[in-house]
């Protein structure tokens, strides 16, 4: 069991869009972003090891963070998309296709590292925002959480 959202007082820098990894990626992968000179952070490292998706999404929402996970079916869950409209969470979703699933951690670790600062110079504009990144292509804004065809309207 996880720390209670906001068992840490803010663990982000001051300056700049901050990405919280969630536990569908490995913790070395929001360190690496970190250390890469992105405002981001892993699970782990925030207090919420073992925290659910809501825990997370509450956390992202008091400290201003974007939420980015590998998590596709949570833009299904209808208490998920309550809850970043309430608390004007942004979120970044990485999709896997089926064919792909056995895609490795480096892979996908260079798929996001490829469109950090991308996705980093859009969220710093305005939010909440979502967006979709797949295996080709841009990353597909998403007019909202639960948006399906991945084409902002």
């Amino acid at each position: 069991m996880g720390t209670p959202a906001g068992g840490i007082a803010d663990p982000f820098d001051a300056d700049g869009v901050r990405f919280l990894f969630d536990e569908n990626f490995a913790p070395g992968v929001g360190r690496a972003f970190g250390h890469a000179g992105f405002n981001a952070r892993c699970n782990e490292d925030v207090g919420l090891k073992g925290a659910d998706d809501l825990e997370v999404i509450a956390f992202c929402g008091k400290h201003d963070a974007v939420w980015v996970t590998q998590d596709i079916d949570a833009r299904k869950r209808a208490a998920y998309g309550e809850l970043v409209r309430k608390l004007g969470v942004g979120a970044v979703f990485l999709r896997v296709p089926r064919a792909k699933q056995g895609m490795s951690m480096k892979d996908r670790f260079a798929l996001v590292a490829r469109w950090m600062p991308w996705l980093e110079e859009r969220l710093k504009a305005k939010r909440p925002r979502y967006f979709l990144i797949q295996t080709r292509g841009e990353p597909r804004e998403l007019a909202h959480f639960a948006d399906k065809t991945g084409r902002r309207k």
